[in-house]
């Protein structure tokens, strides 16, 4: 469901737009699922990995994970801002989101590096949860568009973002 996820998102953006699809590598039946197996035949213009302070995922098979994959499925025509853009690494150390009631929050700084590195004007989130990825956009000028399923998540995401433009008006 999410290759179809990501199909629709890549038929929807703009010539000069990307996805930037934030998941991480889990292990399955004991087995490494990556971020890519889940790629619709997009193509991947890079990988950037999120190195969060720690984790929670403890198990006797496999080592710690402290770290998520940022695949950027890009259009030919999406470039980064000329002005300093290019000279951001590909690895993001940002910690984690804490008094969150979403299970896996990001923090606001995870998207607010990724938006203000692009000239892109609207965001879109199909995996709003508790709208981080909206708080980063208003913060930065920018139009957010997200869809959530469950219900309380959105009424946090929507409180988060009335809050966020709040405090920029």
């Amino acid at each position: 469901w999410q290759k179809k996820v990501l199909t629709e998102c890549w038929r929807l953006l703009s010539d000069t737009g990307a996805i930037y699809y934030n998941h991480k590598p889990r292990v399955q039946n004991g087995l490494l699922q990556t971020p890519l197996d889940l790629n619709p035949n997009l193509p991947v213009r890079q990988i950037v990995i999120w190195e969060r302070a720690g984790g929670i995922n403890f198990s006797p098979s496999f080592y710690l994970p402290t770290h998520e994959w940022i695949i950027i499925f890009a259009k030919p025509n999406f470039r980064l801002k000329s002005k300093g853009a290019s000279g951001i690494k590909d690895i993001w150390k940002v910690n984690q989101e804490r008094n969150n009631a979403h299970p896996a929050p990001f923090p606001v700084d995870l998207p607010k590096m990724a938006i203000e590195s692009t000239n892109c004007q609207t965001i879109f989130d199909p995996f709003m949860g508790s709208g981080t990825t909206g708080v980063a956009a208003v913060e930065l000028g920018r139009n957010f568009i997200g869809t959530e399923l469950s219900p309380e998540y959105f009424a946090i995401a929507k409180q988060r973002i009335e809050e966020a433009r709040n405090k920029c008006q």
